[in-house]
C-alpha cells in the first residue's frame, strides 16, 4: 500500500481509505486463496506457486486503479472547486465554511464514512452552478429583484448539470440538487418534503443557511451566532430536518469556535478541504489570497 501511495503521489492515509472502503472486502475473500497457496506450497514447493502469479499481479493492478480513480475524483472536485475561487470570492469562502460545518455535523450524526465524505465534497461544490450567473446579478450590492431571485433559484440545477458531463460525480450531485428544498416542502427545485430529501443535501442545508445569516452582505449586516442558532432552533421541522437541527444545537458552541478559527486563518487551499477529513477544527493551511 506504501508503494500505490508513492507512486500515485496521494497521501497514505487516502490510500488506505481507499483501500478500507473498496479493497478490504477483496482481501477477506481472498483469504481463501491465501490458504490455498499455503497447502499448495507444501505439496508441490515454489514451482506450483508460480500458478498464482497472474491473480496476484491482477490484483495489484486493480487496487492500483481504483486508487488512481479516486486521484481523478477528488483532482476534478480541486478544479471545480479552483473554478469557484476565481470566479467568486466570496461564493469559494463559503463553500468552504460550509462543508466544515457540514462535516462537524455529520460527526455529531455519525455518519458512514462513505457519505460524510460525499456530504463535505457536495457542500464544498453547493454553489457551483453560480459560475455561470451573470455579473449583475451576482455582484449586485443590493437586494435582487424577482426576475433575479428566479434567476439565483435556477443554480442547484444548473450546478447538477455541470456534474453529469463527468460520471465520476454522482455521489454528490443529490447534495447540491436539493441544498434548498424544505422539510416542509416549500423549498426548490423540487418541492421535496422531509425524508424525500437526500441526507446529504438536509445536513448542506443547516450549514448552509447559518453561514449564509453569519457572513455580511453588501445588503445587510450579519446575523450573530446566537440569533443564527435561534433561527435554526425556531425553523426545525419546518425549513430543516429536525434532527440534523438537534445535532446542530448540540454542537453550537464548536460551530462558533469553528467560525473563529476559520476567520482567523482565512480561506484553506482547495486540496487542504477536499482531503480533510479529520477534526474541523484542526489547522488548515491559509489560502494565499485569503487576505483578499
Amino acid at each position: 500500500m506504501v508503494g500505490v501511495s508513492m507512486r500515485m503521489e496521494m497521501a497514505f492515509r487516502d490510500t488506505f481509505r481507499v483501500a478500507y472502503k473498496i479493497v478490504l472486502p477483496n482481501f477477506i475473500l481472498m483469504l481463501p486463496l491465501g490458504y490455498l497457496m499455503v497447502v499448495t506450497y507444501r505439496v508441490g514447493g515454489w514451482p506450483l506457486e508460480l500458478l498464482f502469479v497472474a491473480p496476484l499481479a491482477a490484483l495489484r493492478w486493480v487496487f492500483a486503479l481504483l486508487v488512481a480513480v479516486g486521484k481523478v475524483y477528488r483532482n476534478g472536485i480541486k478544479a471545480l472547486l479552483a473554478g469557484i475561487d476565481a470566479r467568486d470570492r466570496y461564493t469559494y469562502g463559503h463553500s468552504v465554511r460550509v462543508s466544515r460545518y457540514a462535516l462537524l455535523l455529520a460527526r455529531q450524526l455519525k455518519l458512514p464514512e462513505d457519505l460524510t465524505e460525499s456530504i463535505v465534497h457536495s457542500a464544498l461544490l453547493h454553489d457551483l452552478g453560480k459560475l455561470g450567473m451573470p455579473d449583475e446579478v451576482l455582484y449586485k450590492p443590493v437586494r435582487l429583484n424577482s426576475e433575479e431571485l428566479k434567476t439565483v433559484r435556477r443554480h442547484p440545477v444548473q450546478g447538477s448539470a455541470i456534474l453529469l458531463q463527468a460520471q465520476v460525480f454522482p455521489c454528490v450531485k443529490d447534495g447540491i440538487l436539493h441544498h434548498h428544498e424544505r422539510w416542509d416542502g416549500q423549498g426548490y427545485p423540487s418541492g421535496l418534503r422531509s425524508e424525500e430529501i437526500p441526507l446529504s443535501a438536509r445536513v448542506i442545508a443547516v450549514a448552509d443557511a447559518y453561514d449564509a445569516m453569519t457572513t455580511d452582505r453588501p445588503y445587510r449586516k450579519a446575523l450573530t451566532h446566537e440569533q443564527a442558532v435561534e433561527e435554526i432552533r425556531r425553523m426545525a421541522g419546518i425549513q430543516f430536518d429536525p434532527k440534523v437541527s438537534e445535532a446542530f444545537l448540540a454542537v453550537a458552541d464548536r460551530v462558533r469556535q469553528l467560525a473563529a478559527h476559520l476567520a482567523r486563518r482565512g480561506d484553506p487551499f482547495p486540496g487542504d478541504v477536499v482531503e480533510d477529513l479529520g477534526d474541523p477544527l484542526d489547522g488548515l493551511h491559509p489560502h494565499p489570497q485569503s487576505s483578499n
